[in-house]
């Protein structure tokens, strides 16, 4: 039976001078013992297949990110079931004049991000939903840095917790995880 397959989403990649390839990530992983590891976009999106907990992952992982690139990379790990799951439960179908998000987040703090959405005006077209523990949240096309949950989330309270991804980009993940 393979190795289970999961997903280390990245946050902050490519963004304020913070520029990782993902084929030096990719070799990263591949030097911490993961296998079948790729990339999904240019995003920091790293699909791969190992035995070991996500948790202690995670931390590894972190060190050798830190340790390769000199500064410090957070990352979410999630299995393909819950990609999987996370897909399954969107509340929102597609339209094109939404861009709708899946905020995936360390224990716990979806719940505080929620509650945080409860104190937010929201743009028009914005909303939010939290759906068995997972946070979502879609605004008008065009108007991500706009809305009322923006702010938030690149607080530093959220920063090293969380990291978004369009339900485009988690659509194209969970394709590449059921080829891992």
């Amino acid at each position: 039976m393979a190795d289970p397959t999961y997903c280390a989403f990245l946050r902050g990649v490519n963004l304020g001078g913070r520029t990782l390839r993902m084929a030096e990530v990719c070799q990263v992983f591949n030097q911490a013992g993961l296998t079948d590891v790729s990339s999904v976009l240019a995003s920091g999106n790293i699909c791969f297949r190992s035995t070991e907990p996500p948790d202690t992952l995670g931390s590894r992982l972190s060190q050798a990110l830190a340790s390769s690139f000199g500064f410090d990379v957070p990352l979410i790990i999630v299995s393909a079931d819950q990609v999987d799951q996370v897909l399954a439960d969107l509340p929102w179908p597609p339209d094109p004049a939404i861009q709708r998000y899946v905020l995936f987040a360390r224990p716990g703090v979806a719940d505080r991000l929620w509650q945080t959405w409860q104190t937010v005006t929201p743009a028009e077209a914005e909303a939010a939903a939290l759906v068995n523990g997972q946070f979502y949240w879609c605004c008008a096309k065009g108007h991500t840095l706009d809305s009322g949950l923006s702010p938030i989330l690149g607080d530093k309270s959220f920063r090293a917790d969380l990291t978004s991804r369009n339900a485009n980009t988690v659509a194209k993940v969970a394709a590449r995880l059921r080829q891992v």
